[in-house]
């Protein structure tokens, strides 16, 4: 840990699990579960880099932003398009960070997003924070990484599973009103891996 984080800002290392079962169309028709009230993944994207070990040069995170761009193509949306999200947040700087990686805010200005609210859930913005935003998108409402424990493997799982209650209006007092499109960004290997994925219901 180094200045200016403080423990507060960074993650706690926990146990836990989570699990999804991902399913067919066809098998959703064979059970008889109505598809428009189901969650689908419409755009994914996985990258991968090695660990230079002596560089250097401030992390660019160019990973995590292909990783973004093959999700964001593949569904066809705009990361602005988004509802809520659940993004990688092992340190309080790194939230900020995703939020210029995905495009919601231009570069060295994502705390500057964090702090308008609009990534806020809209039931608990202070009355300082409410106004017009050019977009809202609620992140992390579970509490992310920081506030929910980071459990290493089940991390990316558990925000499979916090999209999915939000699309089913399950998530209760965190609920996101009127959630139909969600992303869950995920990271690992101190920089070496990033998952993406763009998920919705109609």
């Amino acid at each position: 840990m180094a200045p200016p984080l403080k423990v507060s800002d960074c993650s706690q290392i926990t146990d836990g699990a989570a699990s999804v079962v991902l399913v067919s169309g066809k098998y959703l028709e064979k059970i008889g579960r109505d598809k428009k009230k189901t969650p689908r993944l419409h755009g994914f994207g996985h990258a991968t880099d090695y660990l230079p070990l002596d560089k250097k040069d401030a992390p660019t995170f160019s990973i995590a932003r292909k990783a973004a761009e093959q999700a964001v193509s593949m569904a066809n949306m705009k990361p602005r398009d988004l509802h809520g999200a659940d993004v990688h947040d092992c340190f309080s700087i790194t939230e900020i960070v995703v939020y210029e990686i995905l495009g919601l805010a231009e570069p060295g200005k994502g705390a500057e997003l964090a702090k308008s609210g609009a990534t806020t859930l809209p039931q608990v913005r202070h009355e300082k924070m409410r106004g017009q935003f050019p977009f809202e998108i609620p992140v992390n409402a579970g509490g992310g990484l920081i506030g929910d424990g980071h459990p290493v493997g089940a991390t990316g799982v558990r925000q499979v599973v916090e999209a999915y209650q939000h699309l089913t209006e399950q998530a209760g007092a965190r609920q996101i009103p009127n959630a139909r499109r969600y992303l869950t960004f995920n990271m690992g290997g101190s920089l070496t891996t990033s998952v993406a994925m763009l998920w919705g219901r109609d």
